[in-house]
This record gives structure tokens, C-alpha cells and sequence, in this order.
């Protein structure tokens, strides 16, 4: 598997993050499109930093940080390296749909688009 998955990897062209991206191989910031491939690659075979992630994280500045996908066990495990951190995970069982919308990403606190925008998908 990790042998496709790596052949796989070296046929996508690959273009620098337009946005902060860090990897969890090394814990550090992913700053060009080569070192995306790298960390992808890596990821593969190697364990998760995820302490050194969290770590480098809040220390760059990041004050909330949003579990996105299902469960909460990141939200937990951010919780136990740094405590003070704002975490939320957005998958709450007793939210209705399952989706915990924190105030400030709720439809008061952020511009609605003023377009049908499920009708351009349809």
C-alpha cells in the first residue's frame, strides 16, 4: 500500500500551501510545494507529532483551534497538552445534526452570501 500510495504521490504535481500548513511528521510549518510532497510521503511510515504540533501551534499564536470531522478525541487530546487552549469540536451527538456551530462561526456572526448558492450547484 504505502509503495501505490507513494507512486501515487510522485505523479501529482503539487503548489506551495496558500494558507499556514504544519505537518505532523515534524511538528513544523510546510512552506513550499516540495516539502507538502515530503511530509505526505513521510506520513506514510512515521509517527504523528501531534504533541510538538499542538505545541508549535499555540505558539505561533493559535488561540482556537476547531476539531473538524467526527468524534472529539482530538479535542480531548489538545485539552490534556495545552489546557488552556479554546477548542471545539464541531461534532457534538447532542447538537441537532450532530454539528456544534461555536458563536462565533454562527450565521449572526459571519456574512451569509446573498446568492442562491445551493442553486449553482445543482
Amino acid at each position: 500500500a504505502v509503495d501505490g500510495m507513494i507512486k501515487y504521490l510522485d505523479s501529482v504535481s503539487f503548489k506551495a500551501p496558500s494558507i499556514p500548513v504544519v505537518g505532523n511528521v515534524l511538528g513544523a510549518p510546510l512552506i513550499n510545494a516540495d516539502a507538502v510532497k515530503t511530509e505526505l510521503r513521510q506520513q506514510l511510515t512515521s509517527p504523528v507529532q501531534w504533541q510538538k504540533t499542538i505545541e508549535y501551534m499555540v505558539g505561533e499564536g493559535v488561540a482556537t483551534i476547531i476539531e473538524i470531522g467526527p468524534g472529539k478525541v482530538l479535542t480531548g487530546l489538545i485539552k490534556r497538552i495545552v489546557t488552556d487552549a479554546e477548542v471545539y469540536a464541531l461534532d457534538d451527538q447532542s447538537a441537532p445534526g450532530r454539528l456544534a456551530v461555536p458563536e462565533f462561526l454562527s450565521s449572526s456572526a459571519i456574512e451569509q452570501p446573498s446568492a442562491n448558492v445551493t442553486g449553482a450547484f445543482s
